[in-house]
């Protein structure tokens, strides 16, 4: 019986798909069956009913699984060479579950056309494993990860999972962490591969200076101890960590912009900040400030108060025109929190 007249196919880490068809020659399919292929003429396509359907190279999938996802049916009508076979292999493709698909004609006869559905499914983990790893740690990156055993391997899951691997040093402080993924035969199981991450944490990497340029108003003592979390290496820092977070940085940035609110520079605002290593075991940090103009209270009136008149409001406020406008103490003021214990506006009501 003559086959492969017609191929479609669609490699692993190529995009484009496309038909493969040699005249009177000999071709490999891809599981490495030699098959005869003759002739189709690309510029006639032809309306064809399936009469034969088949799954081939499957190993851990469900044959009709597969048949469902492409669509086909037997009695279909469908056009070779033609989009709609290419559109099913791509389709086929994205789930993610085969390195390889291909679509064959294994026969014609008439307008009868005998397809078979050619798959190389990936490869299944039999068992992820982690080197330069501490137990303790091991168990908190798992947990991340939530990989399992018998999942499929894909360059996505190795490159996401190495990514937060990273992503967990770098909250360590590991700044330069490096992280590898190989993989191996797993000679007991067919199809299957042990995967192994390599982590190189190099040395911690600490913030040895944080500078504050362009700032005029607020003292650097103040502006360092407005930064919670974010410190360097200073004597009066001997207790605090001086490990980099991306998270806390964002905060203590917002922490630092509140001291010049309360000093009244409501437009006070960074507008760059820099962080470069200094060397391979420090950051540096640059905070570009612009302070903007200060402003005051003026005149403060109250709508909406039937209750208690604005003078008597004024006085849970205390503020007077003629007052740094310091938001945070006003806000304080009215709806509490903060480290005042006197009272506020909403315990009024």
């Amino acid at each position: 019986m003559k086959h492969l007249i017609f191929c479609i196919t669609f490699y692993l880490l190529t995009t484009p798909i496309w038909a493969q068809v040699t005249e009177q020659s000999t071709v490999a399919d891809t599981i490495g069956r030699n098959q005869r292929s003759v002739v189709i003429d690309y510029t006639s396509p032809r309306q064809c009913v399936i009469a034969g359907l088949k799954v081939t190279g499957v190993n851990y999938l469900n044959s009709d699984q597969i048949l469902s996802l492409t669509g086909l049916a037997l009695g279909d009508t469908i056009s070779i060479p033609g989009d709609e076979l290419k559109t099913i292999v791509k389709r086929l493709f994205m789930q993610r579950f085969f390195s390889d698909v291909a679509i064959y004609v294994d026969s014609l006869v008439d307008n009868n056309a005998y397809l078979n559905i050619n798959i190389a499914e990936r490869s299944r983990v039999s068992q992820w494993k982690y080197d330069g790893v501490k137990k303790g740690e091991q168990t908190d990156i798992e947990e991340r990860v939530r990989l399992r055993r018998g999942s499929e391997l894909s360059e996505y899951v190795i490159k996401s999972s190495s990514d937060i691997i990273r992503k967990y040093y770098v909250e360590k402080g590991f700044l330069n962490a490096q992280v590898t993924a190989s993989h191996k035969e797993d000679t007991t199981i067919r199809n299957a591969v042990q995967v192994t991450f390599h982590v190189d944490r190099k040395q911690k990497v600490r913030i040895k200076e944080i500078r504050f340029i362009g700032s005029e108003q607020l003292s650097l003592l103040k502006m360092r101890f407005a930064m919670k979390k974010t410190k360097d290496k200073r004597l009066y820092n001997f207790f605090f960590s001086k490990k980099f977070d991306e998270k806390e940085f964002q905060n203590d940035k917002q922490l630092l912009l509140q001291k010049f609110h309360e000093l009244g520079y409501r437009d006070a605002h960074i507008a760059k900040d820099s962080i470069y290593h200094i060397d391979a075991q420090n950051l540096g940090i640059d905070l570009h400030i612009v302070e903007g103009k200060k402003y005051y209270f003026r005149n403060i009136t109250w709508t909406g108060n039937t209750q208690y008149s604005g003078e008597m409001l004024n006085s849970v406020l205390r503020i007077a025109k003629g007052d740094v406008y310091d938001v945070v103490t006003m806000e304080e003021r009215l709806f509490g929190g903060g480290k005042s214990q006197q009272g506020n506006v909403s315990q009024v009501y």
